[in-house]
């Protein structure tokens, strides 16, 4: 069964009212991230899979969002089952989209 954590995308649903989206936490490889987006890849045996987060601006505070990502992580992989959510407040994420690379 995979578990998830969830981010709150802004104006994303019907109406322009915030929506939440689940990002699955099994086979993560990397979480890599610039200003405006932070992107999670994951390892398969057939093909990457990666979601990426288009946000506001963060600048220098690129490292302090993608620990948001990882604690997050963490916080699920330590409570099994627990609904756990990024905080994203600071930084209003616009959309996550799931992709393959």
């Amino acid at each position: 069964m995979a578990d998830y954590i969830y981010v709150t995308v802004a104006g994303s649903g019907t109406g322009s009212e915030n929506t939440t989206k689940p990002i699955p936490t099994n086979n993560i490889v990397a979480i890599t991230g610039s200003s405006t987006s932070t992107v999670i890849t994951y390892g398969s045996n057939d093909e990457s899979q990666i979601i990426t987060l288009t946000h506001a601006a963060v600048g220098s505070a690129v490292p302090t969002f993608i620990a948001l990502v990882v604690n997050a992580l963490k916080e699920q992989q330590q409570n099994p089952g627990k609904i756990v959510s990024i905080d994203v407040s600071t930084y209003a994420v616009s959309d996550c989209v799931q992709s393959s690379s």
